[in-house]
């Protein structure tokens, strides 16, 4: 790491927390039941000098980036001098064929009935999918859980549906299918873990 950060031009894209272990602090204290403290371990300070390095840091949202800045100051204020890494929040990024097929799919389901909720099946321990169907049963609403879609069957599905559940158990820096779901007018209920909420 240090050898690419002195010798290489380079950009960052975070679209997690690298600087733990786990990729996650959540995740890392459900493993070991202790408070993450990657960030004061050797893993953490190489991740954070290549960051610094960097001539660019694309971040997933804003929350994710504070999250960094509050945990390596020096990222920031490297920023603010011109003697580090520069920030820029992306969110996720969407081409011109995804709001041509949205632009169709909201004209198709213009005046029709919603029915049911989405949860998108995961195995993943972050993406919550166990929470989010529990959400479902005790709130006494139709859903359906939803796995391996191709993508335009996905964005049909939340074209139609009244709402979608996702209920991750830890950060998640920017999780694009709650962005399709808001622009294809599903309700959603998330929570404080989905960092790109505001």
């Amino acid at each position: 790491v240090p050898t690419i950060a002195s010798n290489m031009k380079y950009c960052v894209l975070e679209y997690d927390y690298k600087y733990c272990k786990y990729r996650s602090p959540e995740k890392h204290f459900a493993a070991e039941s202790a408070a993450c403290n990657c960030h004061e371990e050797m893993h953490g300070k190489l991740i954070s000098a290549f960051y610094f390095g960097a001539k660019n840091i694309f971040w997933m949202s804003e929350d994710q980036m504070h999250h960094y800045f509050k945990l390596f100051p020096f990222l920031q204020d490297g920023a603010v001098y011109g003697q580090g890494a520069q920030s820029t929040v992306l969110s996720s990024v969407f081409d011109d064929q995804f709001f041509i097929a949205l632009k169709e799919l909201r004209k198709e389901s213009e005046g029709k009935e919603r029915k049911g909720w989405i949860v998108l099946g995961s195995t993943s321990w972050i993406k919550g999918a166990d929470q989010a169907e529990q959400w479902c049963k005790d709130s006494g609403v139709d859903y359906e859980v939803v796995w391996n879609l191709p993508y335009s069957d996905l964005l049909r599905k939340l074209s139609t549906a009244e709402g979608f559940v996702y209920l991750p158990q830890g950060m998640d820096t920017c999780p694009r299918m709650v962005i399709e779901a808001k622009l294809l007018g599903c309700r959603l209920q998330i929570n404080d873990n989905v960092q790109h909420r505001h």
